[in-house]
């Protein structure tokens, strides 16, 4: 009978793995969130905060399963130099406002074209909180993979750990 010689594996090949995974997702995490909710955060921050009216401009495209259609909006409002300013934002569509509703809004002074919603921003908080979750959840889950194994091999004395048989 044969008995393959036994090779040494690494110890911390399984720790590497589940550090590498976790910056992996940390970096992806973090991309996504600069990708798309830097500027709304950005504006948040930086911006004036004031009352909108909200003008429905046209029905967005929408699948036949929705309950109603969505719509994008020109906000009107008024400045803090007292310039009136409408504009349309094309990009978001949403089945929450109304045609003529007052719709808080943050907009920077120096270029008032670029604003966000209180929609928006409850959306992205709402996202970047589940997607915290799930980070901490992926932590705590790889965290005690690693301490269980860890644990395995302290326990298991006469075992043949780091070795294997080829």
């Amino acid at each position: 009978m044969y008995d393959p010689p036994l090779v040494r594996t690494s110890r911390f090949f399984d720790a590497k793995l589940v550090w590498m995974s976790m910056l992996l997702s940390l970096l992806v995490a973090g991309g996504l969130f600069f990708g798309l909710g830097f500027s709304t955060v950005q504006v948040r921050l930086n911006g004036v905060q004031t009352t909108a009216i909200a003008h429905a401009d046209g029905v967005c495209a929408s699948d036949e399963s929705s309950s109603g259609d969505s719509y994008s909006f020109t906000y009107e409002f008024t400045g803090t130099n007292g310039q009136h300013y409408r504009i349309a934002q094309d990009s978001f569509c949403t089945n929450v406002y109304h045609d003529g509703d007052h719709v808080t809004i943050w907009y920077l002074p120096n270029d008032p074209s670029h604003l966000t919603t209180d929609l928006d921003v409850k959306t992205l908080y709402l996202f970047l909180g589940v997607g915290i979750l799930l980070l901490v959840s992926f932590l705590v889950v790889f965290v005690m993979i690693h301490l269980l194994r860890r644990k395995a091999v302290r326990t298991n004395l006469y075992a043949n750990f780091p070795y294997h048989q080829v």
